[in-house]
């Protein structure tokens, strides 16, 4: 993938570019790593339009930081409370929410693979080639893996 289409937007029906997902997905990893810290995560203290959304080198910079980050909290115990905040409705404030940090991990894990899976098909909109099962679940590799007619 080059610069422009990183930031080429729209995709396809896709009014985002692949720039826009990678930041999005970004931000909520490191809040997540943030809560680690502070006991807190506020999934809507995100900060729009950062290099990473227009600077393929940037989100790799920070890809880099964030893996290694991660890295250094394997052996957090899941079962760890945390707090955390979520906007529900666009007129509403966000709500606060009793967790865990096992129960978040799984949400931003799923919710990474979910954005990855939009990243995915604007790739094919514009022909160019990624590992075949990018962007899908490790629950529907499984299934995929145990069809005998599996793609």
């Amino acid at each position: 993938m080059n610069d422009e289409q990183y930031v080429r937007s729209p995709v396809g029906s896709f009014q985002s570019s692949v720039g826009g997902h990678m930041r999005h997905s970004l931000d909520h990893i490191a809040a997540l790593l943030k809560g680690f810290e502070t006991g807190e995560i506020d999934y809507e203290a995100r900060q729009r339009g950062t290099a990473v959304e227009c600077s393929r080198t940037a989100a790799l910079d920070l890809i880099q930081s964030l893996d290694a980050n991660l890295a250094q909290r394997l052996n957090e115990p899941p079962d760890r409370p945390v707090r955390t905040w979520l906007m529900l409705r666009s007129d509403a404030p966000p709500v606060e929410l009793a967790s865990t940090f096992g129960r978040e991990s799984a949400f931003v894990l799923s919710h990474t693979i979910h954005h990855n899976a939009m990243v995915a098909a604007m790739l094919r909109i514009m022909e160019i080639e990624m590992p075949e099962r990018f962007g899908y679940a490790p629950g529907t590799i499984a299934h995929l893996k145990r069809q005998p007619c599996a793609r």
